[in-house]
């Protein structure tokens, strides 16, 4: 274990590694088919790779109600991709239905269900070769946020200043290092918090705590340093001025959320928490639970830090019961079961978890919930403030998180001459990860970057 350098691992709550070995350095998503999701459903198949080329004419005219495709999408997110199928169709977005999104800077492959007939959806033809679809059939129900095992990565990280050997070596010492530990701390990744503008989780924390002006001024007055000059100009125009209406004009049209804030503001300067509401409830939703995710990361880290196991129960920790691969129960540990439920955990019948916090979260004894208080004090929040009193419907009850986990399959698939830079070597990965976890994560074991942003996270 080793304490995180990097400015941004430290300032959103991952300040530590499992792992203690030097990293391999280098940089991901130099183009997007370096960073490659597929989509692993609930029992096992890989798309696209485990499902046929095409539906036979009988399949794609059965009598199930829900048509099946395989959107493969290269640098757009899930979200966009499918409006501009619907666009493209004459059909709202909300028709699809998929099980969760992906990455927007990768190739990507991922099952979505819709009501649209098959002569319809066939139609799609993509003009800016980014999005394509493959009809598999038809089915008597539709996909769900959540309807996967996980996805499968493969992942080509470039500009590595090492020789063959000594990357081969770092990476087989690390992973014996994240087998040893028994997994890798399972915090929320850079994705969860932005980068460029890593402030999603601040602006859930003014939510929270009802500061509405502060939460529209982080969204849209607020500069962070990598940000482009001229919009940055903006920003700094708005926080000095309180100039909503040309605020409003300067920002591109691309920045919606912060024109959809400054257009009401516009004619309401006062009503900061009506500016808020005009933003959709799922972008709401997504700073609150930033918050609760920067939260869980600082719990787990000084967890980490404070020489605890993320894998092995104390008293008063949360064990979750594993079904299959599914957590179907929690246990509360105590002096009577801990030496049980830590057999169960060296089993892989049961595994350790954390509070993600929030208004039901239950107080008890043990060092986990006395490291969130601390966490909550140092951040000046209660938990009944995930209680939103003048925007109840962000409020959040909180959650379970696993505390650590391992990545399956995992293989170094070659490491050969960087054909992009001068001088470099590359190497190709390739592993599974249960949903909700994050390969940025992982990938930060492995090339422990100095500069988050610089190495393509």
């Amino acid at each position: 274990m080793r304490k995180a350098k990097a400015w941004l691992d430290i300032y959103l709550g991952l300040k530590a590694y499992i792992s203690d070995t030097n990293g391999i350095g280098g940089c991901i998503k130099t183009v997007p088919d370096d960073f490659i999701v597929e989509e692993i459903d609930p029992w096992g198949k890989v798309v696209p790779g485990d499902f046929s080329a095409s539906p036979s004419t009988s399949h794609v005219e059965a009598t199930d109600r829900y048509l099946w495709f395989i959107l493969e999408k290269k640098g757009i997110d899930t979200i966009s991709a499918l409006r501009v199928i619907a666009k493209e169709i004459g059909v709202s977005y909300k028709v699809f239905s998929f099980a969760g999104l992906k990455d927007s800077k990768a190739l990507t492959y991922q099952l979505v269900s819709t009501t649209i007939p098959y002569e319809k959806i066939s139609k799609f033809k993509d003009r800016y070769g980014k999005i394509s679809i493959r009809i598999i059939g038809y089915r008597p129900f539709h996909s769900r946020p959540g309807m996967l095992y996980g996805n499968r990565f493969t992942i080509i990280i470039r500009r590595i200043f090492l020789e063959k050997d000594a990357i081969l070596n770092r990476i087989n010492r690390i992973m014996q290092e994240i087998n040893e530990a028994g997994g890798v701390p399972s915090y929320y990744g850079y994705q969860r918090f932005g980068t460029i503008r890593p402030n999603t989780h601040i602006i859930g924390k003014y939510l929270i705590l009802g500061k509405f002006k502060e939460a529209v001024f982080e969204l849209v007055a607020k500069a962070y340093p990598m940000e482009k000059d001229e919009i940055k100009e903006i920003r700094n125009y708005i926080a000095e001025t309180e100039d909503y209406k040309k605020g409003f004009e300067m920002f591109p049209r691309a920045l919606s959320h912060e024109r959809t804030v400054l257009g009401h503001l516009a004619k309401k300067p006062k009503d900061y928490l009506g500016a808020l509401r005009k933003l959709p409830l799922s972008i709401r939703k997504l700073f609150v639970e930033a918050y609760q995710a920067y939260i869980f990361n600082k719990t787990l880290s000084k967890r980490l830090l404070s020489g605890y196991s993320i894998v092995y129960p104390l008293i008063g920790d949360i064990v979750g019961i594993k079904r299959g691969n599914e957590v179907s129960g929690i246990i509360i540990a105590s002096e009577g079961n801990l030496k049980t439920l830590k057999e169960l955990v060296s089993r892989g019948k049961a595994v350790l978890l954390l509070d993600v916090p929030g208004y039901n979260t239950q107080a008890r004894e043990g060092v986990q919930y006395e490291i969130l208080k601390e966490v909550l004090d140092e951040e000046g929040v209660k938990l009944d403030n995930f209680k939103v009193k003048h925007m109840p419907e962000v409020s959040s009850r909180g959650y379970h998180r696993l505390a650590s986990f391992l990545p399956e399959d995992f293989k170094v698939l070659r490491v050969c001459e960087d054909d992009m830079h001068s001088s470099a070597f590359m190497v190709s990965i390739r592993f599974i990860l249960k949903k909700g976890l994050y390969a940025t994560v992982f990938l930060r074991e492995i090339m422990k970057p100095s500069d988050i942003i610089e190495s393509g996270f």
